[in-house]
């Protein structure tokens, strides 16, 4: 920053970055402390950091939900009117019986193509020793069944599309394979 006129023309994007959000209400919104002494300390670069990396997962999402949406048996988190996702994670939910094998097998056949994922929910919470005779696991059927059919993705900014598809060809290939 070397000028007055340059932390106006800043202010003036902003504002209109501002009136964009206004016309679209399922534009993400995302405060970062912008004043003189936040710029000076790196802000401008970190808010760009942080809306790109949400962009490029965003990106790998899309690739996921485009293959895994035709997969019998994987089951996708809705997506909902009014979130902007932040693509933390990318879970799916397997229901064995559709799919042709558990979410547990095919957590080990993902790891047979060097592909690993992460057990999501599990073990579920109530189960753990420090809970013992506090809480049963049966009172809490539902949870008690997500926590064996969940999987998170691999999911990373730089995490190259033709791995994504290399990720849920695997997929496809294991449900296929354990169906027949």
């Amino acid at each position: 920053m070397k000028s007055l006129a340059e932390l106006q023309a800043i202010r003036d994007r902003a504002k209109a970055n501002v009136a964009l959000r206004k016309e679209n209400p399922n534009a993400a919104r995302v405060l970062v402390g912008m004043a003189t002494c936040g710029i000076a300390a790196g802000a401008r670069p970190v808010l760009n950091a942080f809306t790109e990396e949400i962009a490029k997962r965003g990106q790998v999402v899309s690739r996921y939900r485009a293959h895994l949406a035709e997969i019998s048996g994987i089951g996708l988190n809705a997506e909902q009117e009014g979130v902007k996702p932040n693509y933390a994670y990318f879970p799916i939910r397997i229901n064995a019986s559709q799919f042709g094998a558990s979410r547990d097998a095919l957590y080990e056949a993902l790891k047979e193509y060097g592909i690993f994922t992460r057990k999501y929910f599990y073990p579920i919470t109530n189960s753990f020793a420090c809970y013992e005779g506090r809480f049963d696991v049966h009172e809490t059927p539902k949870a008690l069944q997500i926590s064996t059919e969940i999987l998170t993705l691999p999911l990373y900014a730089d995490l190259p599309l033709e791995d994504v598809d290399r990720i849920c060809a695997a997929i496809k290939e294991i449900g296929q394979r354990k169906r027949s």
